[in-house]
């Protein structure tokens, strides 16, 4: 079995956006982890490198924040990204695009960004 059969990807259905909305180029990844977390410890220096070009928003699931952002964003298990673009003309909130769940490799996660400008 090879990297990227471990690895698993959750498509989100979402809405497609309305005539007045356009994509302005803006992607924030959210990131929440654990720190008993062993995937986590692997994954959160990926994370820290793809800081230099995306916003990344991190969300410790041992907090009350964390827990609360999880919650909104129906996290089950750490680590999990998220993938949000937002849209011009929209309500600002953006729209998540991308859910890796587990430990992914960086290659992987690259990939889609650079994919999905």
């Amino acid at each position: 079995m090879n990297n990227e059969e471990l690895v698993k990807t959750q498509e989100i259905k979402s809405e497609e956006p309305s005539e007045t909305k356009t994509f302005n180029g803006k992607t924030e990844i959210l990131y929440f982890w654990s720190p008993t977390c062993w995937p986590c410890k692997l994954q959160s220096p990926i994370v820290d490198e793809l800081s230099d070009t995306y916003t990344v928003l991190k969300f410790d699931t041992n907090t009350d924040e964390g827990l609360q952002a999880a919650d909104d964003n129906q996290i089950f298990s750490t680590p999990t990204i998220l993938v949000k673009h937002t849209f011009d003309g929209g309500d600002g909130e953006g729209v998540i695009e991308k859910r890796f769940i587990g430990l992914v490799h960086r290659d992987n996660i690259i990939s889609y960004l650079e994919d999905n400008k």
